[in-house]
């Protein structure tokens, strides 16, 4: 692998941006570190075979092609094509990179006060997200799911309080399906209103009968929930509390 320097440093010491110490993960850092180096060592090129970079990450093939996949994904590193290397084994095929000059891109991230760990969208290649942070990430994707899994249990609790309530029983799969369409709609509202919607269709129903007048017959509780029968307007309940 021949390296070429682009990267404007001084020589004979290694600086690593912060933003790369901050969003890559520890294989990563380490290859760019040891990239740098090499160029900084010699007058701009140098040659380095994978099994160099192995041998001093101490890490395999899959790792190894991972990071440098990853810093070119990022702009960090540029590939510019193969060159044939006078090696102890005869001549190989070489990889030539260039390490490019972030300094601007690192001095205008943090200018701007954005957080150490944000996502970087390099133009032209794929917007990865922070390989250093995967724990992290993985950490708020879990209490994502907690909640997600929290809210599920508690529209099942709601629509179970809701069919016990309901008068009549009738194709309760049905009913779910319209419950949780309606829900994800934003049109179904909290379960008190639909609770006490019923209470007062059910409490009027009552009342019509009790006085000899005519009462519309229960609706499925699907054609219920679809009807918004919620919204249904109450005649005035005798002794209603």
């Amino acid at each position: 692998m021949k390296i070429q320097n682009k990267s404007n440093d001084r020589k004979y010491f290694t600086i690593i941006p912060n933003y790369i110490a901050n969003h890559s993960s520890a294989n990563d850092q380490a290859l760019y570190f040891q990239m740098k180096r090499i160029v900084g060592d010699g007058e701009g090129v140098c040659y380095a075979s994978e099994k160099y970079f192995k041998d001093k990450l101490k890490i395999g093939s899959k790792a190894l092609k991972n990071s440098i996949q990853y810093l070119k994904e990022h702009g960090w590193i540029e590939e510019a094509g193969v060159r044939k290397v006078k090696t102890d084994g005869g001549k190989q095929d070489v990889r030539v990179y260039l390490v490019k000059d972030i300094w601007k891109m690192n001095t205008d991230f943090y200018s701007k006060g954005v957080p150490d760990r944000e996502p970087l969208k390099s133009k032209g290649v794929s917007e990865s997200k922070p390989r250093g942070v995967q724990k992290e990430t993985k950490g708020v994707a879990s209490e994502q799911q907690r909640r997600t899994t929290n809210k599920n249990k508690k529209k099942n609790i709601d629509f179970d309080l809701f069919y016990s309530k309901f008068p009549i029983k009738k194709n309760r799969e049905q009913v779910k399906k319209t419950w949780f369409k309606l829900d994800k709609e934003k049109i179904l509202p909290k379960i008190d209103v639909l609770l006490k919607a019923l209470e007062l269709q059910i409490a009027e129903k009552k009342q019509l009968k009790q006085d000899g007048k005519f009462s519309a017959a229960w609706k499925y509780p699907a054609s219920w929930l679809n009807a918004h029968s919620w919204e249904d307007e109450i005649t005035k309940i005798k002794n209603w509390r």
